[in-house]
């Protein structure tokens, strides 16, 4: 710095002013890595709600786990719904209506750590479908042996 004031000021104001942009530059720097450190904390939330599972031991019951509700659920139905109405025969349409009243039943009472644990096992995007199957199954394998019993009693009576 040489002894004119104006020199002076003038390296003064550009040493301001480089300080200035660096302090906004700094800013900038650190709201960005603020919100990218915010956005990574999520991801690692939601990994971490993940990794619990992953570390689970994958236990070779958990697809009887889906199979014991649908059969609790089923039992019950049948002794609240099925036993009192003593229907001689189950129609198409009366099946097809059990079927949707024990998916409902099934889904009901699904609780979010059962999901979580059936998750393990199966494609969690289409455990619907898979309730919907195996609810077909079992009221496929009552309707079938309801009928053939009801058959069957009806054929002894014709006989006599």
């Amino acid at each position: 710095m040489n002894g004119n004031p104006c020199t002076t000021i003038i390296e003064l104001t550009i040493l301001c002013v480089a300080l200035a942009v660096f302090l906004v530059g700094t800013l900038i720097v650190l709201i960005l890595f603020y919100r990218t450190n915010k956005k990574h904390q999520s991801q690692l939330m939601e990994l971490g709600r993940y990794s619990t599972n992953v570390q689970a031991v994958i236990d070779k019951n958990i697809p009887l786990l889906l199979n014991d509700i649908i059969d609790d659920c089923f039992r019950d139905y049948e002794i609240m719904v099925l036993v009192p109405k003593n229907e001689l025969y189950i129609t198409d349409e009366r099946e097809k209506e059990i079927r949707n009243d024990l998916v409902a039943k099934v889904v009901e009472r699904l609780s979010p750590m059962a999901l979580d644990k059936i998750s393990l096992f199966y494609n969690v995007h289409r455990i619907d479908e898979i309730i919907a199957d195996k609810v077909y199954i079992t009221v496929m394998n009552y309707v079938v042996s309801h009928n053939s019993l009801i058959e069957q009693q009806s054929s002894r009576k014709d006989k006599k």
